[in-house]
């Protein structure tokens, strides 16, 4: 997936919004952030409930990673293009 196609599905959902944080970019709903694009433009996260983090990696395990830290237990991260 490239990062205008992130972009694309991300601001497709209804009431998103692009914003940024941190100087990259992100994507929100009623100000809750869902996704965001890394400053590596390779690498996007979306946050995910714990049942769906566990749906992801086993269904596509080379394109999903958890977050490190506290974030782990919402977020989940893939790479935008290509395999990571």
């Amino acid at each position: 997936m490239r990062e205008n196609d992130f972009r694309r599905i991300a601001l497709g959902m209804e009431g998103a919004v692009e914003g940024a944080q941190m100087g990259h970019p992100d994507f929100r709903v009623n100000n809750r952030i869902f996704a965001t694009l890394h400053h590596d433009p390779e690498v996007g996260m979306v946050a995910l409930t714990p049942r769906q983090q566990e749906q992801f990696m086993r269904a596509h395990p080379d394109a999903f990673a958890p977050e490190s830290g506290a974030w782990a237990r919402r977020i989940y991260e893939g790479p935008v293009s290509g395999r990571r």
